[in-house]
Order: C-alpha cells, then sequence, then structure tokens
C-alpha cells in the first residue's frame, strides 16, 4: 500500500530523470543515461525503499474498537497511547486519501492486576479507538484495513529533525537529492535510481529484488539508516550523526 508515497516520489525525481516509470510491484525507478566522454553502458543502481512500518486491523469488536497485528517490526513498548490513522484500503482502495483518526488505548493501571501493572501489555490487548459509534466503524472501517503512526515531521535544534517513516524516507530524500546533483554533470555510467516498495514486510526486499531483475546493474548502492551514537550503546555499534554516512559491506555482498 505504498501508492501514495510513490506517486511523491515520481513527482520529486522526475526533473532529474530522462525517464521515470512505476513497475508492476510499484517502486518508483528514475532513470538518467550516461553521456559522458567515456560512456560504455555501464549501470549502478541506487535503491531507498519508501514503505514503513504499520499495522493492520484484524478485528472489530463490540464497542467498535478495533483489535490490530503488526506490518514490520514494531517496540510494542512504544505502541500504547500514540495516535494513529486508519486507511480504509478495504472499501476504497491502495491508493485513497481518506483516513480516520485514533488512538491505541489499552486496560488502564487502574484496573491491572499488581502482576499486569509490571509487565509490558501484550499487541493482543492493546486496541484502537477511533471514537465512533461501533455501527459507524463497521460501515467505514473493514478488516485487513492498514494503520499508520500519525507523528508529524518536527524541526529540531542543530539541523535535526524527528519523525516516523525516516526509515527509509530521509534516504529516498538523499536519492533525489543526488540525481539533483547529476542533473548538470556528464557521467559516463547510466544511473537508476529506486524508491523500493515491500522492504518492512520481511518477504526479502521484494521490491528491491524484482528493481535489481528490472535494471541488470552492474553495481547496486543501498541507501538506508543506521543507529546514531546514544547514550547505554557501545562505540563499535553505533555511527557518529552529522558526521557524514556510513559505508558498509553486509554479509549478502559479493567480496569482490
Amino acid at each position: 500500500y505504498e501508492a501514495r508515497a510513490a506517486r511523491v516520489a515520481q513527482a520529486e525525481l522526475k526533473p532529474f530523470a530522462d525517464q521515470v516509470k512505476t513497475d508492476k510491484m510499484g517502486s518508483v525507478a528514475a532513470f538518467k543515461k550516461g553521456t559522458g566522454p567515456k560512456a560504455f553502458g555501464k549501470k549502478i543502481l541506487l535503491a531507498a525503499h519508501l514503505d514503513e512500518i504499520g499495522l493492520l486491523v484484524t478485528r472489530i469488536e463490540e464497542g467498535g474498537f478495533l483489535r490490530f497485528t503488526e506490518i514490520g517490526g514494531f517496540d510494542i513498548r512504544v505502541l500504547l497511547s500514540q495516535e494513529v490513522v486508519v486507511h480504509p484500503v478495504g472499501r476504497l482502495g491502495p491508493g485513497t486519501e481518506k483516513f480516520y483518526p485514533g488512538i491505541i488505548g489499552a486496560k488502564p493501571p487502574h484496573f491491572q492486576t499488581p502482576e499486569e501493572s509490571h509487565q509490558v501489555i501484550a499487541l493482543a490487548d492493546l486496541y484502537i479507538d477511533l471514537g465512533m459509534e461501533e455501527k459507524e466503524v463497521r460501515a467505514k472501517i473493514s478488516v485487513g484495513d492498514v494503520v499508520t503512526m500519525r507523528m508529524p515531521f518536527t524541526n529540531l535544534k542543530n539541523d535535526r529533525a524527528a519523525g516516523k517513516a525516516m526509515d527509509d524516507r530521509a534516504c529516498v530524500a538523499i536519492m533525489v537529492k543526488t540525481m539533483e546533483l547529476l542533473k548538470n554533470v556528464r557521467h559516463s555510467w547510466d544511473v537508476y535510481a529506486v524508491a523500493t516498495v515491500q522492504e518492512e514486510a520481511g518477504w526479502g526486499c521484494l521490491g528491491a529484488l524484482t528493481a535489481c531483475y528490472n535494471a541488470n546493474p552492474d553495481i547496486g548502492i543501498t541507501i538506508d539508516v543506521t543507529h546514531a551514537d546514544m547514550p547505554l550503546t557501545a562505540e563499535s555499534d553505533t555511527f557518529a550523526l552529522g558526521k557524514g554516512p556510513t559505508i558498509a559491506l553486509g554479509p549478502n555482498l559479493h567480496p569482490a
């Protein structure tokens, strides 16, 4: 259900590409042909994923409360009291702009047993409250509808920011900027910049996989986020924020 994000990516990439296409998976691929003096048909692919982790409605309960499960990996501890939006994709289709705001609730501490009050509330015990009567909920919401966090982009001090889905839309923005910088450069290699789908779903990065088959590049560079330096973490596990990009060779890459 990345259609809305894909439309934005397509609009952002279009001014800096010779061609922009959306493939059958839903990934947005921008192409810029190499025109430099040593152009010889080599291809490089840049990939950053469009999708975000979310939730999925599994049941509409008495009273109109929604039970849900995860799409991608959430830390369950952060879900309680989060504001969310429910996207009625079942009735209105995957690209719908319509949404319903809600909040994630659970049994309040006043009614918890001593054992419950010292434990993380299980996903099965959380629910989404849309503030609607049950009849209205059942008329507008379907099992299978997707849910995202309602978290606005916030500017912080020192050129920093907070928000949801920076994994990995921050890197989609970096990829767009890269294409902008290449606009006035006569580079020798053909460049594909692909905003991919279905990375977070855990099914093998399907958007990136199919994008590679479509482009058949000589080199691929994945652009994604990692962990910045923070309290209570080892220096070897994190990277300095604001000190430039982190470059890594993953275990799935050919050593050459």
